[in-house]
């Protein structure tokens, strides 16, 4: 089985959990965006107005709420999180559980014992981690996405600027890896004695 089919067939085993998971983590990324995007507004009224003027509170009053809601979400995702990786964590043991507990007694564990407790406790605890890694991959892109849109209305000629020698050095730096990997080091011979 193919990891992608893995994950998804965990997915579907409790779809609302893992949803709210990738929801929560993908609003939190996304929140960081927001809340700056308040902070460039009023720093924008700032100079423009000599008191506080109502505009000038109803900008304070969005940034305390946008806090607030950034708490929330945090919150929300520091529970359902946990959750997600202990569903993974559990349904993948039971499922290994009863296919040793199937198998005929004297071939019950074709490993070690210890090879067996590395699978119940390592291996699932990677694939709950895998989720992890989704929701952060989800989050960033989503994230990276809005800076870059937000950054291109302000500037396109400087933006362009930082990022495409960025895309370059990314793209460089994968090929130099693709191509170090399929160079074998030469084995070393052993010295005689």
């Amino acid at each position: 089985m193919k990891t992608y089919q893995l994950l998804w067939r965990i997915v579907r085993f409790q779809p609302w959990i893992f949803l709210l998971s990738a929801l929560f983590t993908a609003i939190f990324f996304s929140s960081r965006m927001i809340f700056g995007y308040i902070i460039q507004t009023f720093f924008n009224i700032l100079p423009t107005s000599r008191h506080l003027s109502p505009m000038l509170w109803e900008v304070i009053a969005l940034l305390v709420t946008t806090a607030l809601a950034r708490y929330i979400v945090t919150l929300g995702g520091g529970i359902i999180r946990p959750l997600s990786f202990f569903i993974t964590q559990s349904l993948l043991r039971r499922n290994m559980l009863e296919r040793i507990l199937e198998r005929p007694g004297a071939q019950a564990v074709p490993r070690s014992a210890g090879a067996a407790i590395n699978c119940f406790q390592n291996d699932t605890e990677h694939v709950a981690n895998m989720f992890g890694w989704l929701y952060a991959a989800i989050g960033l892109f989503l994230f990276s996405l809005g800076a870059l849109i937000m950054l291109l209305r302000i500037n396109v000629q400087i933006t362009l600027l930082v990022f495409v020698p960025l895309v370059c050095v990314v793209v460089i730096a994968q090929r130099t890896q693709r191509g170090s990997e399929g160079i074998a080091s030469p084995a070393a011979k052993p010295q005689p004695a």
